[in-house]
């Protein structure tokens, strides 16, 4: 892999950002490929979790369809598993009880109050919320699975 500086980084950074806003495949393998054959899979790779990350902050709804369309359903439901545990170990060391203010139902969803809500979301990375939130169940959901 030929050395970049962290100026040309941040710019790659950007490009990768722009091909995934446009939610399409074919053009975010089309910008991937001439990467990954120059610089390597591993500086791709690196590419790709900072422009997550940066789309996490500015475009959850890209982040979301990235996370569900480009990822290999395997490493994405590791994601979840991840986000979910460390989301149970976050509430749990701020004093929440599970059964009480929150609950996690055997599809990988959890159900919240609205403290351990928003306590978690002020606690977590960006990825995260964008993870979470996806597997968070409003109120009327998380009935209806209790009652199943």
């Amino acid at each position: 892999m030929n050395s970049v500086s962290s100026t040309d980084f941040k710019l790659h950074t950007e490009l990768m950002v722009d091909a995934l806003k446009t939610q399409d495949r074919n053009i975010i393998l089309l910008f991937q490929q001439p990467f990954t054959a120059l610089m390597g899979a591993k500086y791709v790779a690196d590419l790709f979790t900072a422009a997550m990350h940066q789309l996490a902050r500015t475009d959850a709804e890209t982040c979301a369809w990235v996370l569900k369309n480009c990822y290999e359903p395997k490493l994405y439901l590791k994601m979840r598993k991840q986000t979910l545990v460390s989301a149970i170990r976050v509430l749990r060391q701020d004093g929440f009880v599970r059964g009480q203010d929150f609950q996690v139902v055997v599809s990988e969803q959890m159900w919240l109050n609205q403290d351990a809500r928003e306590k978690l979301m002020r606690s977590i990375s960006a990825l995260d919320r964008v993870l979470l939130e996806a597997m968070i169940l409003d109120n009327d959901l998380f009935l209806t699975a209790m009652a199943c």
